[in-house]
């Protein structure tokens, strides 16, 4: 039986973690904020940091994906696409991807991003993830990991814990112990499955459970999509459509789609870039950038305009 001091111990000890605790993640909000607040525009040579809120628009999202989308080539896809039917046709913001619909009583836990290459899934990562670090968005979510795909194919045969791998590909939360992690609500961000070379096989009955137990990154990162690790955690992860399929519809709570711009996003997003180029004192001339971004407009423009000629 405790006693009021041993009770009282305890109650402090706890408080002291928590403290720690958040003072560990209000580091890690600095440094993922300084991570995401900039974007690169032009070449890694004559590129010029822009801040990310000054140019970022807000894209169109759909719940749901073109049906037939994973087994087509993407540039064929932008030319038949207004001849298959959706899912769904539900238009949905970047913050509320993991927040039910007012008709939907589910809860959302793993959600797929489809889109094409340059639709903007990268940049919705990023608004996420500086948007939370600034306090204003998904506040319930106690720690956001974003780990890209392209990275995690520089691991080869190494064994890591899922623990241990938060801390090599994020060094300011090396101070997060495994029962914190296990207590909090955290949120993984996968990105770029379309670049992956690991081998995710879902099929694999091996049950990793704790964050502290070793073993291949395939097999954690599918029982941390699965549930059977941090079941208490959110997951994120876009891809080309063509790649998308690598993960079962049984494990996925949510596809969305970045489908581009409206028409009046597209106005806002050059409002906002020609705009930036006046404020920031820079040349007019249209950058390698400018012209790829025209291109991926154009492209999206002759997807709407098919669609209303119904071709």
């Amino acid at each position: 039986m405790q006693t009021d001091s041993q009770s009282s111990s305890i109650q402090i000890s706890h408080l002291s973690a928590d403290v720690g605790l958040q003072e560990v993640l209000d580091e890690y909000k600095i440094s993922l904020r300084r991570r995401c607040e900039c974007v690169t525009e032009g070449s890694d040579e004559t590129g010029s940091g822009t801040l990310l809120n000054r140019i970022y628009t807000e894209l169109y999202i759909t719940e749901g994906q073109i049906e037939e989308v994973n087994t087509q080539h993407e540039v064929r896809q932008l030319e038949t696409v207004s001849k298959m039917k959706t899912l769904h046709d539900t238009p949905i913001k970047v913050h509320d991807i993991f927040k039910a619909l007012p008709d939907q009583q589910r809860h959302v836990r793993v959600v797929l991003t489809n889109g094409v290459a340059g639709a903007g899934k990268t940049f919705s990562v990023q608004k996420f993830s500086l948007d939370w670090a600034e306090g204003l968005e998904n506040q319930d979510v106690s720690v956001l990991v974003v780990l890209l795909f392209r990275e995690l194919n520089l691991i080869k045969d190494e064994h890591y814990s899922l623990l241990t791998l938060l801390h090599v590909f994020h060094p300011t939360l090396q101070k997060v112990t495994a029962e914190q992690l296990a207590a909090c609500k955290p949120l993984f961000i996968f990105d770029g499955l379309d670049e992956s070379r690991r081998s995710l096989d879902f099929n694999n009955s091996e049950v990793v459970s704790d964050v502290t137990q070793t073993s291949s990154v395939d097999l954690l990162l599918t029982n941390l999509i699965k549930g059977n690790l941090l079941p208490s955690a959110l997951v994120w992860i876009t891809s080309r459509p063509a790649a998308a399929n690598q993960i079962p519809p049984t494990c996925v709570d949510r596809v969305t789609e970045v489908r581009g711009f409206t028409d009046a996003q597209k106005e806002e997003y050059f409002r906002r870039r020609k705009k930036n180029k006046y404020d920031g004192g820079h040349e007019t001339e249209l950058t390698e950038a400018d012209t790829e971004v025209l291109v991926k407009l154009g492209r999206l423009a002759f997807e709407h305009l098919a669609g209303e000629a119904g071709v």
